[in-house]
């Protein structure tokens, strides 16, 4: 079950779908599947999607979760806080627990932040 959920999680966070595809022209497109680290050093999880206006990024998406899969689940990012450092992105204010305290976001909630 672990690896079967774990590749389901890569499998999300690195899927373009058709409906991004669109996106995929704008500057934040290349920063998904980058990893992400936690002001700590702690990789916390990786960019599964990216939210541009503008043609600059407003938020990116993370699949966060435990290095095995379990608990994984998606949080959103906004620019202000997040720093990209070559083929990584860096969240430098936050600890790797404050991000696993951040709420889970919906596909409903188009990233708006909703409690679990």
């Amino acid at each position: 079950m672990g690896k079967v959920m774990r590749s389901a999680i890569i499998a999300l966070a690195l899927t373009v779908s058709a409906a991004t595809a669109q996106e995929a022209a704008l500057p934040g497109a290349q920063v998904v599947g980058l990893p992400v680290f936690a002001g700590d050093g702690q990789k916390v999880g990786q960019v599964a999607d990216v939210t541009a206006s503008d043609g600059r990024i407003d938020q990116i998406r993370i699949v966060a979760g435990s290095s095995l899969g379990f608990g994984a689940r998606v949080v959103a990012i906004p620019q202000s806080a997040f720093v990209l450092k070559g083929n990584s992105v860096l969240i430098p204010d936050l600890r790797a627990e404050d991000i696993e305290a951040l709420p889970t976001v919906t596909s409903e909630s188009h990233g708006r932040s909703r409690k679990r």
